[in-house]
């Protein structure tokens, strides 16, 4: 992906419909939208953009965007592409980008609005031709980029996980239809299981049940708005019992049904 005389990729494209395949990087991603309006769906969640949408993206994570009508186009897309290792253990200058890099754990949506100095830095750095000139202004807009307002995807711990936990939400997710309990979660990650609690309580500020029952929501809205799979069987690979036991509990936690938020957030393939 990368040439071998930089270390940052950039896309810019105009006037374009907006509709990006679902898949994932081995890399960081910096994304602006400009003139179009949709859902974005990162990893397990299914979010809003509007006209003027920044958002960074971590290594592996899956996404897409999908404007709202099959006529929309966006007026500018700036697609910025660097490696995960770039600002990693070079040298101490970078240690505040990669410290903030390192405790996003899915993506960060940033505030910004058309005419914010941020988006004319973007453009700068896409019309940018030489290597250095290129990772200069990286430099300065990942520095600035840390003062933005931001909300963020994924787990809000505001500091990088205990890689025990870590390890401990990876087997759950991969095993979700089955819904693990607590004792077989702590054996893979290899603590007690008073550890594994403490961890949940620490760094999520959750109990193991209710992370558990987050991940099958999150499952479940995934499939809803990226398959046209039956109910029952979004129910099934979700870890739930029963299509009427799902119906009831994601009701509960999203104010509307399944099938309503299916209609209202259906991926267009």
């Amino acid at each position: 992906m990368f040439p071998a005389h930089s270390s940052i990729v950039i896309k810019h494209i105009s006037n374009t419909p907006l509709l990006f395949e679902w898949h994932r990087h081995d890399c960081y991603e910096l994304i602006l939208t400009l003139g179009a309006v949709g859902k974005k769906y990162i990893a397990g969640a299914v979010l809003e953009f509007k006209e003027v949408d920044l958002t960074l993206i971590c290594p592996h994570v899956p996404h897409t965007w999908d404007s709202s009508k099959y006529s929309d186009t966006a007026q500018d897309v700036i697609v910025i592409l660097w490696p995960k290792t770039l600002f990693a253990n070079r040298f101490p200058e970078f240690d505040s980008i990669n410290n903030w890099l390192s405790i996003i754990n899915e993506s960060h949506t940033f505030f910004v609005e058309k005419n914010h100095p941020m988006i004319n830095a973007l453009f700068l750095l896409a019309a940018a031709k030489h290597p250095l000139d290129k990772l200069a202004k990286l430099i300065t807009l990942l520095q600035d980029l840390q003062n933005l307002p931001s909300t963020e995807s994924g787990y809000k711990n505001g500091h990088q996980l205990d890689p025990r936990l870590t390890q401990a939400l990876s087997y759950i997710s991969e095993n979700i239809e089955n819904v693990p309990n607590l004792t077989k979660t702590a054996k893979q990650a290899n603590v007690s299981n008073a550890t594994l609690k403490r961890l949940f309580k620490t760094y999520l500020g959750s109990s193991f049940s209710a992370q558990v029952n987050l991940l099958r929501l999150e499952k479940s809205q995934h499939l809803l708005a990226t398959t046209r799979l039956s109910i029952d069987r979004v129910a099934s690979l979700s870890g739930f019992k029963s299509a009427c036991y799902f119906n009831k509990v994601f009701k509960a936690h999203m104010s509307v049904t399944p099938t309503t938020y299916r209609f209202n957030n259906l991926w267009r393939k």
